[in-house]
């Protein structure tokens, strides 16, 4: 087993556990989101949540693959029972907004009368967890949510000053009683404001276990940079599992040896804090254009001498730390380059799908999850 396995090998025991980190960070294509929003967006976190690209999928993948993960549409159409006049949709009329494909139960209360009912049976689990979307229209509310007819908590929705457009992603977790269903009622909505007529909430979907994700990847940015705001980006998640983008603006704003130091620095730093943490390293894809280093006739990509110098960094720190790295050129050879790419570095929509599903199989070598 060579040392990029040994590594993957550990990062896929980290699965189990419960609650489970994982933060995407470094520059742009982090959140890619090229091809998908037309609006620059700055932050990962800045991004509509729904997106496709390749960290956004790979988010909601780790969510559904969460113990017991029930989609809020199915919840919608097998387990619910609705009291009053409030009514039941799923998805978003706009696209990339819901993530999960839009698989989102969306219910609107018109009065603090109204009642959702969702039944859910935890198995051997003593806990329930609701994946929830903030909300930022002007549907905001404040809601009780009872298991099996207990009171458990108050929850608020508002998307005010949240990330994602006010979309953010959250969960709540609930006390169960395991191997029955528990029934889960979401009850006594209180609009935010006194001039709505309606109080809305976004269920993405139910499970078992506890699954935060974080994008917090910034474009322009640096390995150096990341090292700078370390505790804004990363440290203060605590994360399990980092995916770390880099190098595509080191090669033209830092050298090699700066490179490398803050590279070094930023795992031993969240080490620090979780000496489990998993590092899966992307560097660039390519981004050459000169003839000498791609083979038309069979689209083979060739790393030039700058690149080959912040590749070389980076199976460094990755092998003296146990990390684990993406080659990006082996990825993408045998692919022209309008198939697969957006600009002159970033991805499409196919190139993201690609990328995704290949760090998909990495964690999951056995088959689909």
């Amino acid at each position: 087993m060579n040392q990029n396995e040994e590594a993957m090998k550990s990062i896929r025991s980290l699965r189990g556990l419960d609650p489970f980190t994982v933060v995407f960070s470094g520059d742009s294509i982090a959140y890619n989101r090229y091809d998908f929003d037309p609006v620059p967006r700055t932050n990962g976190y800045d991004c509509f949540p729904g997106m496709l690209s390749w960290s956004f999928l790979l988010r909601d993948m780790f969510v559904n693959s969460s113990k017991g993960y029930v989609h809020g549409d199915i919840l919608a159409a097998k387990h619910i029972v609705n009291r009053g006049e409030g009514s039941v949709r799923c998805g978003y009329k706009r696209s990339y907004v819901f993530p999960q494909y839009g698989r989102v139960l969306w219910y609107t209360a018109k009065s603090a009368k109204d009642k959702l009912t969702v039944g859910y049976n935890p198995a051997s689990a003593e806990k329930i967890v609701l994946y929830m979307l903030s909300n930022p229209l002007k549907t905001s509310c404040r809601f009780d949510v009872r298991v099996n007819g207990e009171y458990n908590l108050t929850v608020g929705n508002s998307g005010e000053n949240k990330c994602h457009q006010g979309f953010e992603p959250f969960s709540v977790e609930l006390k169960a009683v395991k191997n029955q269903e528990n029934t889960i009622s979401f009850e006594n909505f209180v609009p935010d404001t006194h001039d709505q007529s309606v109080s809305e909430i976004f269920l993405v979907g139910i499970s078992t276990e506890t699954v935060y994700v974080h994008m917090t990847g910034q474009g322009s940015t640096t390995c150096k940079w990341l090292d700078d705001n370390c505790e804004e980006r990363l440290l203060r998640y605590a994360p399990d599992l980092v995916y770390l983008s880099l190098a595509g603006n080191d090669i033209i704003l830092s050298d090699p040896e700066t490179f490398e130091k803050s590279l070094r620095s930023v795992i031993r730093r969240v080490r620090g804090i979780k000496p489990h943490c998993g590092f899966v390293l992307l560097p660039l894809p390519p981004v050459e254009h000169d003839s000498d280093y791609i083979e038309y006739d069979g689209w083979i990509y060739h790393k030039s001498p700058v690149t080959t110098s912040y590749f070389d960094k980076v199976n460094k720190v990755a092998e003296d730390m146990n990390a684990c790295v993406v080659d990006t050129y082996a990825l993408f050879s045998g692919m022209p380059v309008n198939l697969w790419r957006y600009d002159n570095i970033h991805f499409n929509q196919y190139g993201n799908m690609l990328l995704y599903k290949h760090l998909k199989g990495m964690l999951y070598p056995e088959g689909d999850k």
